[in-house]
């Protein structure tokens, strides 16, 4: 049986979500069925030891992400992989714009995890930026989205066929959670409730209105904690506002 060939594309293996996503999908997709390659801008980050062997990883040795185009371009040509997959705005659109240069029957797929309406209207330039995005995402044969309010803006802010937009949710282990938890267990000191939010720690996360809940939920229950796992540009910003709130 011929195996297909996917080349899976990401910036580097850092301990994100989309990262996390990608190696998630490579531990499980049949190695007899795919043949499964990871082509990353520099080889860094926490999940570099989370790929399993089957898995042949190739390293862009570029700094940046404008960088990898070239050696991307000649990866993709060499390997001609049947599938190429993106995560990661960024990443998308610099593998968008190698595309033409691919072998003719390379489908693209990309994965977005941004609510681009937001970071179009922030940018300098929005109309041309939204053009930009646009014909970049059209080169796409699908775009996968997280849920259907992600497909209904990237439709309604990039005017895309819904034909090529599709809703995958994320992946999860829970086979490979349990067994951490089952080998660190969490010693709780109160009764609780407790809330855990884990994930970037980015403004686009919306972790600052958490905070701003949670002494009205102190009210009703004075047991509660709230658990903040991650790590990003916001945390000093988040732990100043914690500290306004008194509930540092």
């Amino acid at each position: 049986m011929t195996k297909t060939r996917c080349l899976f594309v990401l910036p580097s293996l850092g301990g994100g979500g989309a990262e996390r996503v990608v190696t998630t999908l490579l531990n499980h997709l049949d190695p007899n069925r795919f043949d499964l390659h990871l082509a990353v801008a520099k080889t860094v980050g926490p999940l570099v030891n989370a790929l399993p062997e089957h898995v042949a990883l190739h390293d862009l040795k570029a700094n940046r992400v404008g960088r990898a185009l070239i050696p991307l371009t000649q990866t993709v040509r060499s390997l001609k992989p049947h599938v190429v997959f993106s995560t990661l705005t960024h990443m998308n659109l610099a593998t968008a714009l190698t595309k033409s240069a691919w072998p003719r029957n390379t489908r693209l797929v990309l994965r977005e995890t941004n609510q681009l309406d937001r970071v179009l209207s922030n940018s300098w330039f929005p109309s041309f930026r939204r053009w930009l995005y646009r014909w970049l995402y059209l080169q796409a044969d699908a775009i996968v989205c997280q849920t259907t309010h992600m497909v209904a803006e990237l439709g309604r802010v990039l005017n895309l066929p819904a034909s090529r937009l599709l809703v995958v949710p994320n992946p999860v282990d829970f086979a490979a959670i349990r067994q951490a938890a089952a080998q660190q267990p969490l010693q709780l000191e109160t009764e609780g409730p407790h809330i855990v939010a884990l994930g970037r720690l980015r403004q686009v996360k919306g972790t600052e209105r958490l905070l701003d809940a949670f002494p009205a939920l102190l009210q009703q229950h004075p047991w509660a904690q709230l658990w903040l796992l991650g790590d990003g540009p916001c945390q000093s910003e988040l732990r100043q506002q914690a500290s306004e709130l008194g509930i540092d």
